[in-house]
């Protein structure tokens, strides 16, 4: 748990686990199946062994989270299918084409919250903010396995894929149905597979379709128009008149709430480009207080290039 504590688990990346592990990434991918996996298997672990010892250093009379506060924009159902049929036709644009021999670049930065004490979970005690991550990422296009390249502040670090399905493969993505509604069927009978957080099945959704729009190549054309129609079609999915990435900028967004915190996807309010995505908290909790920011990103570039460490000229 120690790895996670640290990094957080957006962050904690397959090469501190695997370091801190002692074992090489195919070895944990074949006992864990996923970073996730592993997670939970190491938090039940720490409940039934060390958690279950009293803390060394009690949540009382502690300081609460330091968590940055930031503004809550207007959310309101109002408008929310039409923005994102206006945004899946900008989407529709997209003339990419990918081979399984290529990869996808990413540029991005990000931050997450993590529990200020040792021996906290979420939710149990104050929380914190992770320094600001900037990351340059390539990203195997092999339908499986495949080895990508990852610089984290400017620190290089082989990407083992693994053997398992890579579910945000061009091919792969390609093979999704196109249709909305067949789409949203699809997500929610593989949700498993997915793995994303959130308490419901509609949170579930709504973070898979976030988690191909944030870790994903350039999509088909076909297939991203058809992702946010799918969003349009899950229950409470708003619009948010405001929000701002983890670089500065200032868009709307698509956004829905669960467990006291609102998942907002941003995008430029003139272009409609998809900027990043932002989690902030929305409810009154003991530790976490409303428009405490939890989560955020800003995708700086993407592109398609030959050759791991190769940037594209321009960005798409």
């Amino acid at each position: 748990m120690a790895v996670f504590w640290r990094h957080g688990y957006r962050d904690a990346s397959i090469g501190q686990l695997t370091e801190a592990m002692g074992v090489t990434p195919p070895s944990l991918y074949g006992a864990f199946t996923s970073k996730s996996a592993l997670f939970i298997e190491a938090a039940q672990r720490y409940l039934t062994t060390d958690g279950a010892a009293p803390a060394p250093t009690s949540a009382v009379g502690t300081p609460g989270s330091t968590l940055p506060v930031v503004e809550l924009g207007q959310a309101s159902s109002t408008g929310v299918t039409k923005q994102l049929q206006r945004i899946a036709l900008v989407a529709a644009r997209s003339d990419v084409r990918v081979r399984p021999d290529q990869f996808a670049y990413q540029k991005s930065m990000h931050r997450g919250s993590v529990p200020a004490l040792e021996r906290t979970l979420p939710g149990e005690g104050p929380m914190k903010m992770t320094p600001m991550t900037h990351r340059e990422i390539w990203v195997s296009q092999k339908s499986s396995g495949g080895k990508g390249l990852i610089i984290d502040n400017g620190k290089a670090e082989e990407y083992d894929q693994g053997d398992l399905p890579n579910l945000v493969s061009y091919e792969n993505l390609a093979k999704l149905p196109t249709d909305p509604d067949r789409l949203l069927e699809w997500i929610r009978a593989h949700l498993a597979e997915w793995q994303s957080e959130g308490t419901t099945p509609d949170q579930q959704a709504f973070n898979t379709i976030g988690t191909i729009l944030e870790e994903g190549p350039p999509l088909p054309a076909e297939l991203a128009a058809a992702l946010y129609q799918a969003a349009a079609r899950i229950p409470g999915v708003v619009l948010v008149d405001k929000a701002e990435d983890a670089a500065g900028r200032t868009g709307i967004a698509v956004a829905r709430e669960d467990d006291g915190a609102r998942t907002e996807w941003i995008f430029d309010e003139r272009t409609l480009t998809y900027l990043g995505v932002r989690k902030v908290q929305v409810k009154d909790t003991k530790w976490i207080k409303p428009g405490m920011l939890l989560y955020t990103s800003a995708i700086l570039q993407r592109g398609i290039v030959d050759e791991r460490g190769e940037r594209p000229a321009s960005t798409s």
